[in-house]
């Protein structure tokens, strides 16, 4: 088991942190540095390896090598703490990965993104202790994953198939969540009765449409907002939220934060740079 003590979870958006270099300084890497990119940019350089940044990249980094990055880099990362007593066994786990793995499927990527996102926001509550059991449930995950996908690319092969109205549901959702989606717009986009679209969808995702609706305009939420690309009203109205109070109000209950105090956290997130 780890605590929550023990790791450091966040995002980091170059362009948020270095706006006026194009590269960072080497520097000496005291902890074990895990980080998945979600966007094409610069080149990562660890020994003196270059790896050049694509989105689905898996960077691995162990304490005493040196690194340094040229920019722009986005990512979702943990830093792990050996020195904070943590087990032999992920110690060693940990010094048995590769240094970059680059995933070959957009599904094993999302998949991934999905679960550092969730450990992110586990590890970031305040007001509740975070759930150990789960907090390690997706950290063990995710490390399970990256060993998979050192030597495996072709993990989410046998995903679950799904039928075409859900398929199509989700289709639709995907690029309509701005706007109304209610079942009534897509009863009348995907042919077919609205009880019966949300009773397949809730059954074959395990969650309803308005739900898959609001939990994508609050994955994009919180990208806007780490990015600082807009003011919170102009956000909730991009998303589709009827104000920002309803936004406020949504975004903290999942989050477990305001949008202010998410922005301010992410801002200090980055464990000594790049």
């Amino acid at each position: 088991m780890i605590a929550k003590e023990q790791m450091f979870c966040g995002f980091f958006d170059s362009e948020k942190h270095f706006k006026n270099t194009d590269e960072t300084q080497e520097r000496t890497v005291l902890d074990y540095e895990i980080e998945l990119f979600d966007a094409d940019g610069g080149t990562s350089f660890v020994d003196g390896n270059s790896h050049p940044v694509k989105r689905g990249m898996l960077l691995l980094v162990k304490p005493n090598q040196k690194r340094h990055s040229k920019l722009p880099v986005r990512c979702r990362y943990i830093r792990i703490y050996p020195q904070a007593g943590i087990p032999k066994a992920l110690t060693e786990l940990l010094d048995g990965f590769p240094e970059c793995v680059y995933l070959q499927s957009e599904q094993v990527t999302e998949h991934l993104l999905r679960q550092f996102e969730q450990l992110g926001q586990i590890w970031l509550r305040e007001v509740l202790p975070p759930d150990p059991l789960m907090l390690n449930a997706l950290f063990y995950d995710i490390l399970y994953c990256c060993k998979r996908f050192g030597t495996d690319t072709e993990f989410g092969k046998a995903a679950v198939k799904h039928s075409k109205i859900a398929l199509d549901t989700q289709a639709y959702l995907d690029a309509h969540f701005r706007e109304s989606c209610s079942l009534c717009v897509l009863s009348r986009e995907i042919h077919a009765s609205p009880n019966h679209i949300r009773t397949v969808f809730q059954k074959e995702f395990g969650i309803s449409p308005y739900e898959y609706v609001l939990q994508k305009r609050i994955e994009q939420a919180r990208i806007l907002i780490a990015r600082q690309s807009a003011s919170f009203t102009d956000i909730a109205m991009q998303l589709g939220f009827c104000s920002q109070s309803h936004f406020n109000k949504l975004f903290k209950e999942r989050v477990h934060c305001t949008p202010k105090e998410y922005q301010e956290e992410m801002l200090k997130l980055y464990f000594n740079g790049l």
